[in-house]
């Protein structure tokens, strides 16, 4: 990808996905997924600690919000969002479901203290 540092292609190849930060003009801001996965962000920046996040796509997926913990120990979680009956949901890379996208402050507690995901 043309303007990316080396160090970001070989990353990515590892992962065997090319991921983008996401910018406002490549993605319609009235994606329900952006909406809820940018208060979702801003949530994590308040509570601080560390974390780090940023809205990310692979390049033929859909956004999701890219956490990394303060732990060098705990690997980066991609927090995804997605429709179950109607309802948005906030769901951890491995499919399950965190907590309703609508509460997005107590679904940022659970990222920061989840005991399944590894040390905090």
């Amino acid at each position: 990808m043309p303007g990316r540092s080396g160090g970001y292609s070989r990353c990515a190849a590892l992962h065997g996905i090319d991921l983008h930060v996401v910018a406002g003009t490549e993605v319609p801001m009235s994606d329900p997924r952006v909406v809820h996965l940018e208060a979702l962000c801003r949530c994590l920046e308040q509570l601080g600690g560390g974390f780090g996040a940023a809205l990310v796509r692979a390049w033929d997926g859909p956004v999701v919000l890219r956490v990394t913990y303060p732990h060098p120990a705990r690997p980066a979680e991609d927090i995804g969002c997605v429709l179950e009956e109607g309802e948005w949901w906030f769901a951890w890379s491995d499919g399950r479901t965190i907590g309703p996208a609508d509460d997005p402050e107590g679904v940022a507690r659970v990222i920061v203290r989840d005991p399944g995901r590894g040390p905090v």
